[in-house]
């Protein structure tokens, strides 16, 4: 286990540095961007899938990363990609993926109401070790998407 923002590795050690649903409790994302480019190789490619603060008021908490505002660092998508450009990574792909998200929120909830009503076990999900009251944070962040309080984006970048 290592902080994000001050990586244990040589300069130029990978060729691909991978982020998905970490930077939302990150507050130091320029360094967290500038780790990722310092420990890539030139030609490496930087990949990100995560959550980033929408367009239309705040979402309601808890949510899956945060069950307090305080715990939260979420910049909207524009912000983050001007982060990430500014380190000096060329964009490859940069994608809005809300509304996959959403589809997962949905179907997410409505197979755990199935197993429930039924008597069943909940179906095997990495979210059934994350702490705290998850169904109420999934269905925030499903709630989030559709309101547009939270978006999802999927990003691609090299470095030079």
């Amino acid at each position: 286990c290592a902080d994000a923002c001050r990586l244990p590795f040589e300069d130029r050690r990978f060729s691909a540095v991978f982020t998905q649903h970490a930077a939302m409790n990150i507050a130091d994302k320029p360094a967290l961007y500038r780790e990722a480019y310092r420990v890539l190789r030139p030609g490496g490619c930087f990949a990100l899938y995560d959550v980033v603060a929408g367009r239309t008021g705040e979402p309601t908490f808890p949510m899956p990363w945060a069950s307090q505002p305080e715990a939260s660092h979420l910049l909207d998508a524009e912000a983050v990609k001007a982060l990430i450009d500014g380190t000096g990574f060329t964009c490859r792909l940069w994608a809005d993926r809300t509304p996959e998200a959403v589809a997962w929120g949905v179907k997410a909830q409505s197979v755990r109401a199935a197993a429930l009503a039924a008597g069943k076990p909940l179906p095997p999900s990495p979210a059934r070790y994350l702490e705290g009251d998850l169904p109420t944070a999934l269905a925030n962040m499903t709630a989030g998407l559709e309101s547009g309080s939270l978006q999802v984006v999927m990003g691609l970048f090299l470095r030079p």
